[in-house]
């Protein structure tokens, strides 16, 4: 199997060229709060050797979004590195067809590296992502009945993707506010790895299938209030879905993965 990080060797090289043969300005830093709502869920038939049947599991909730953000301007091009996160609250999640509930909670970090060419009013470019999400899951309940699950509890599922993708904007002076951003990207999934404390897997995905897709809308308002610091307000929806074929395991269900973030931002 392909190590998905061994591109590395020749994307570190050529990100020194070229910071080397661009002039630089100062490094410029972002940090910001958002409250950001999210709903997943699982679709998948069950191959008849686990079992059969259908897996279908819906739940939604919310959390606090904090993110950094480092930017450096290479002549006309952009590197940035975007940190980001997710704080859990508990929410309830259920499988209809199984009268089977649980209390979630999911957990997300993720690590985003990009490279954009930067015009007056647009952007594009690549990036590459690492997300890390775990989804904690206890107070089991079958037809009304509390059960602990092979006398295991909490039970807790990690999900790492790595994404690689591409990223466009736009942008406009909205009066005299500042300056209106639309953005949107797209991406594939590079790397999927999946681990279970209930079923004690470690499985890394082969024929991965599944996308993920953004777009926001963002006000950026510059020397706000008369001070040296710029001021952003965000609105995004990302859309995640991944799935494929789960080794040594045999089987892990498709899964759909949605989020609405609004979010204040300072810049220096």
């Amino acid at each position: 199997m392909i190590n998905p990080f061994s591109c590395m060797k020749f994307v570190v090289p050529l990100v020194i060229m070229l910071v080397g043969s661009c002039p630089a300005s100062a490094v410029e830093l972002q940090a910001g709060i958002g409250y950001e709502w999210w709903q997943y869920s699982e679709q998948d038939t069950i191959p008849a050797a686990f079992g059969g049947g259908r897996l279908d599991s819906h739940a939604q909730g919310w959390g606090v979004a904090p993110d950094v953000k480092a930017m450096q301007m290479l002549d006309d091009w952009q590197l940035y590195l975007h940190l980001s996160g997710l704080v859990p609250f508990n929410t309830t999640e259920t499988f209809p067809n199984h009268r089977q509930s649980d209390q979630l909670s999911i957990a997300q970090v993720r690590t985003e590296l990009g490279f954009d060419y930067i015009q007056p009013a647009t952007s594009f470019g690549l990036w590459s992502a690492y997300n890390w999400q775990q989804q904690s899951r206890k107070l089991f309940s079958v037809g009304g009945v509390r059960v602990i699950p092979a006398g295991r509890e909490p039970v807790h599922e990690t999900i790492s993707v790595v994404l690689v993708g591409v990223h466009a904007s736009v942008s406009h002076l909205f009066y005299s506010l500042g300056r209106l951003q639309l953005n949107a990207k797209a991406g594939i999934p590079a790397y999927v790895h999946v681990t279970n404390s209930l079923l004690s897997i470690s499985d890394t995905f082969s024929k991965r299938r599944g996308w993920e897709a953004d777009a926001g809308v963002s006000l950026q308002m510059d020397q706000f209030m008369n001070t040296s610091t710029d001021v952003s307000f965000t609105l995004r929806y990302r859309y995640r879905e991944l799935g494929g074929d789960a080794k040594p395991s045999g089987f892990w269900p498709r899964n759909v993965w949605q989020t609405v973030l609004a979010s204040a931002d300072l810049k220096w």
